[in-house]
């Protein structure tokens, strides 16, 4: 591409390399946002193949942004910024199910939502980065299993401390 075309649609590499990004990250928004709780593990787990593969289809984006948002601020905030979109959510998920008593009440949202949307993440990359892609499938069940009971359906304090 000739370099007076590419600066005709793009302020310069950053610029490129976000919109890429925000192009990946609005998928995987959709895929996450379409799961709700009451669509149960396995719904969460097919929902975890589904963004796998949106990271695998857009690895290079993920490594560059991982790679320059290590120098470049802009870059940094902006991607913080996307995740935070996927935190806010899952903590008014997790509040809403421990509302209704599905999980429980000792669960600090803030804590839980930043090891679940974080530690998904960067899960998800390790993944992407070193397993074939036949082991998808297994790898987004146990995702969906780490989650399922380590947060939304964990017993309540006082059921794990009676078992001890």
């Amino acid at each position: 591409m000739a370099r007076s075309t590419f600066y005709a649609h793009f302020r310069d590499k950053t610029d490129l390399l976000m919109r890429l990004a925000s192009s990946m990250i609005a998928t995987s928004f959709d895929i996450a946002s379409a799961w709700e709780p009451t669509d149960g593990v396995e719904s969460l787990a097919d929902a975890f193949l589904q963004m796998i593969g949106n990271y695998r289809e857009n690895a290079y984006v993920l490594r560059a942004i991982t790679e320059v948002g290590g120098y470049d601020a802009t870059v940094r905030e902006f991607w913080d910024e996307q995740i935070a979109r996927f935190r806010d959510r899952t903590i008014a998920v997790l509040r809403d199910e421990q509302n209704v008593g599905r999980t429980p009440s000792d669960v600090d949202l803030t804590s839980a939502s930043q090891i679940i949307v974080t530690g998904g993440e960067r899960a998800i990359f390790d993944h992407i980065s070193v397993a074939d892609p036949s082991t998808d499938a297994t790898y987004a069940r146990e995702l969906a299993l780490t989650w399922w009971y380590g947060v939304y359906r964990r017993p309540a304090d006082d059921q794990v401390n009676s078992s001890s």
